[in-house]
């Protein structure tokens, strides 16, 4: 079946539950699959069904050979005027592909360059519905990339759509969560891939994700003989490096967010703001001045943060310097028990989902 065909019909099933969910009963559907005055498909009388629920429901989900017509009629419905284009998402996939070469075989500079050509095109073709959902997920592929700040309430709004995208975009947006999961705080409950995407293979990463022992950075880089030396690959893998260290003080570009909480986590005022739900607990939980708030705050709010903090549990750690003198000094001792439970090696990973964004 045709890709394009196919992903039309998975954006279709989207864009009509969330209508649907919005609250719009012309969006049910038996409804939907009606032929209308305003809404009519050739050779068929108002009012009668262009085809089965079944078929609905096979379309929505990629797995219906169909044709055009039924696509177009659909697609009319939510307000889409589509028609499809190989030649341009043809130029789509070339300008994707030099952009993943990029991201190994040249400079940054090289990568921000065809990047920016690369937005250029997107922006150039927003009245295409494909390139309109695939733009979204690039835009926060590049951000993420380039370390600005990210959303996980974005991502998980994305993720709810991915077998619309383009597959580089699919396959980078996975990778970016993988990445994400290990450095990020709001992205920590991620539940673990069964596959690895290939970006992350691309980035020689695995080791990490699957045995938690990456090489030292001067080791690892010694052997990325098909890298530019000024790659971001190598930035990312080298960031990575020093996670598997159990450093106190990650560097790198996906370091950032997770350096300003753990400064937090020792009692150091940041100077630059940070943007996860961690970092402005950590911000609310150093301005508390009363002991028995202070810990209490620690039991309700940071616990539930901190619990699906993964290996080596820095910001646990350093926070448990902190709150051992406030427990004596209150007699209070619930925290403790509280911060072994986080430490223990047995304790259940994915026990609770952490609470998401407003």
């Amino acid at each position: 079946m045709n890709n394009i065909e196919k992903r039309l019909g998975i954006l279709i099933g989207i864009l009509r539950k969330k209508k649907l969910k919005a609250g719009d009963p012309a969006f049910k559907q038996q409804s939907f699959i009606e032929s209308s005055v305003g809404f009519p498909f050739f050779g068929l009388k108002s009012g009668y069904s262009v085809c089965s629920l079944a078929t609905l429901s096979r379309l929505e989900n990629g797995k219906h050979a169909h044709d055009f017509a039924l696509l177009d009629f659909f697609l009319k419905k939510l307000g889409i005027h589509y028609r499809i284009k190989e030649s341009l998402l043809e130029k789509e996939s070339n300008f994707l592909q030099k952009l993943s070469l990029c991201f190994t075989s040249q400079s940054k500079y090289e990568l921000k360059k065809q990047a920016e050509l690369c937005d250029h095109f997107y922006q150039s073709n927003l009245n295409d519905a494909l390139i309109e959902v695939d733009y979204e997920a690039f835009t926060f592929v590049y951000n993420c990339m380039v370390n600005h700040p990210l959303s996980r309430k974005t991502y998980d709004q994305l993720v709810e759509q991915i077998e619309v995208f383009h597959p580089l975009i699919k396959d980078w947006l996975l990778g970016c969560g993988s990445l994400l999961r290990i450095i990020h705080p709001d992205f920590w409950t991620l539940p673990q891939t069964m596959t690895i995407p290939d970006f992350i293979q691309q980035l020689r990463i695995d080791h990490y994700l699957r045995q938690n022992n990456l090489f030292s950075n001067k080791t690892e880089a010694s052997h990325l003989t098909n890298y530019h030396e000024d790659c971001l690959a190598v930035t990312v893998l080298n960031a990575f490096s020093f996670v598997s260290q159990n450093s106190d003080d990650p560097k790198g570009i996906f370091a950032e967010e997770m350096n300003l909480c753990i400064k937090l986590a020792v009692g150091i005022p940041n100077i630059k703001n940070g943007h996860s739900l961690l970092f402005e607990a950590l911000k609310y939980f150093n301005s508390i001045q009363d002991s028995d708030l202070k810990l209490q705050y620690f039991n309700e709010r940071l616990v539930g943060l901190l619990n699906h903090e993964p290996e080596p549990q820095r910001i646990t750690k350093l926070l448990s310097q902190r709150i051992l003198p406030i427990c004596k000094e209150t007699k209070t001792y619930k925290p403790l028990i509280q911060i072994v439970e986080l430490l223990s090696e047995n304790r259940k990973i994915n026990r609770t989902s952490q609470p998401q964004e407003s």
